[in-house]
């Protein structure tokens, strides 16, 4: 791997400074925001030859998690509409369809589906609802 050839300092994500010299396993994180080419030595052909490799797991982890989210949406989905029920569509947010009983009856769907304990008042507005399902991480655009 990359070996820094000078002392650099670097702040995490929380603003914490880290100290990182020659010898040091540099983590990731910090790697990326150690810009200075004359940090680094010169790259060898081991360390081309790790980095190709760590983006090709990179991105074979990417593509498996991404197959495995479309795999779930298809099976909730088909599980829907065995039980006669076609999944909402996320509701407009202006116009005349953008009402708060459309949002609640999705909020219910997504909710139900994503097996939540979070409950929609009655009198709940549109955007009560929509606020509501953005913090529990539901989309609300499409």
């Amino acid at each position: 791997m990359s070996t820094l050839v000078t002392t650099v300092h670097v702040a995490d994500k929380n603003g914490d400074n880290h100290i990182f010299g020659p010898g040091d396993n540099v983590p990731k994180w910090a790697k990326e925001k150690i810009t200075n080419p004359k940090a680094w030595a010169e790259e060898t052909d081991e360390d081309a030859a790790a980095k190709a490799a760590e983006e090709k797991a990179e991105a074979e982890a990417k593509a498996a998690q991404e197959a495995a989210d479309e795999a779930e949406k298809q099976a909730a989905e088909a599980k829907a509409a065995a039980a006669g029920n076609s999944p909402l569509p996320i509701p407009a947010k202006g116009g005349p369809k953008a009402t708060a009983e459309a949002w609640a009856a999705y909020a219910v769907q997504e909710i139900t589906a994503r097996g939540l304990n979070i409950e929609i008042p009655a009198d709940a507005t549109r955007t009560d609802i929509i606020e509501a399902l953005q913090g529990a991480g539901i989309p609300t655009e499409e």
